[in-house]
């Protein structure tokens, strides 16, 4: 976590936000500190008492960190120092269930769509994520002000946003081991995991990046629902290929009209997936019920309510190819529907 940004978006708690106060919040200890990085620290609310804490250079600003810690305890506490061959050992005797295995498949995943194609040599068919990011900023045009990638998973899409601003760039997601990854990045310009081959074996990938603007990035664990910030706080909010992963994305519109200033630019994309164990069939936005006014159709009812939270819409494009590797013989691909709207 860097001061500078702590500094300048002032975080209100969220767990006050949620009962309508916007309560600061203050670092209260620093624990340890390198190269400008504070990597662990504890932060409170002088409101509420609530403490929040720093791990691995992540601040974990959420409503109930009791019960995230109790849920995400090993990906809190695994250990970083393991070579690879100890990394598949362990990775083998666990099997192909459970959450160590569950955290690999999607870290790899990921990195691969995030870093994949900055491997020297690399031959991946990667990359979607930065190249529908880049539509998205050429549509939404300079804006000026910090900026909120929501979703940002391993941070490759708030680095290319920090490159065409002068601004703050903050990457927010729930996922720990991918923002830590993220931070690794952040801090040392190394892009280091364990990319899947198949079933479980896995080989180490690590190679060298250097990212334009990375002297204005920072990445916190926050939730999107209840993101810690005061209203306007920023120019533009990026939200691609989340809200069909909320557990009431109805509210998202009205999240990002608040996060935004007046002027400000939300970029959102979403492949409209709906899943029950993301969120129940009552809050999808489409997908069901065929014989209503919009016969089962997403699109409409996402756009009725950008509408309704005081969205003008920039542009829109139906149908954008994405696609995300699984391992070295599958894919998985989805054509996303790519909105840039402006708040009144």
């Amino acid at each position: 976590m860097r001061l500078g940004h702590f500094d300048a978006l002032k975080p209100i708690c969220p767990a006050c936000r949620i009962n309508g106060q916007q309560e600061a919040l203050r670092i209260e200890e620093v624990l340890l500190e390198e190269g400008g990085h504070i990597l662990q620290a504890r932060i409170l609310c002088a409101a509420c008492f609530r403490e929040f804490p720093v791990i691995d250079g992540i601040p974990i600003l959420l409503p109930d960190v009791r019960g995230y810690i109790q849920q995400n305890a090993l990906a809190l506490l695994m250990r970083q120092d393991l070579g690879a061959p100890l990394r598949s050992l362990v990775g083998d005797c666990l099997g192909p269930t459970g959450p160590y295995e569950q955290a690999r498949l999607y870290l790899s995943s990921y990195a691969d769509e995030h870093w994949g194609d900055l491997e020297p040599g690399s031959s991946l068919c990667v990359g979607s994520v930065q190249r529908v990011m880049g539509v998205g900023l050429e549509l939404a045009g300079p804006v000026s002000g910090p900026r909120l990638d929501l979703g940002c998973s391993l941070g490759r899409t708030t680095f290319l946003s920090a490159s065409q601003t002068e601004d703050l760039c903050l990457g927010v997601d729930l996922n720990f081991s991918m923002l830590s990854t993220a931070g690794r990045i952040l801090r040392g310009g190394e892009v280091a995991y364990d990319r899947r081959r198949l079933g479980i074996v896995y080989d180490p990938v690590r190679f060298g990046v250097t990212m334009p603007g990375a002297e204005r990035v920072d990445f916190w664990l926050a939730d999107a629902a209840t993101p810690p910030f005061a209203d306007g706080s920023f120019s533009v909010v990026s939200s691609l290929n989340l809200i069909d992963c909320l557990p009431s994305p109805a509210g998202h519109p009205e999240v990002l009209a608040q996060l935004l200033r007046p002027g400000g630019r939300a970029i959102l994309c979403t492949p409209f997936d709906w899943a029950p164990h993301a969120t129940a069939i009552e809050g999808w936005l489409g997908g069901h019920s065929q014989r209503g006014p919009d016969r089962g159709a997403s699109e409409p009812v996402l756009r009725n309510l950008l509408i309704q939270a005081g969205f003008s819409t920039v542009a829109l494009h139906d149908r954008v190819p994405w696609s995300i590797r699984l391992h070295a013989r599958s894919s998985m691909s989805y054509e996303v529907e790519l909105w840039v709207g402006e708040r009144a």
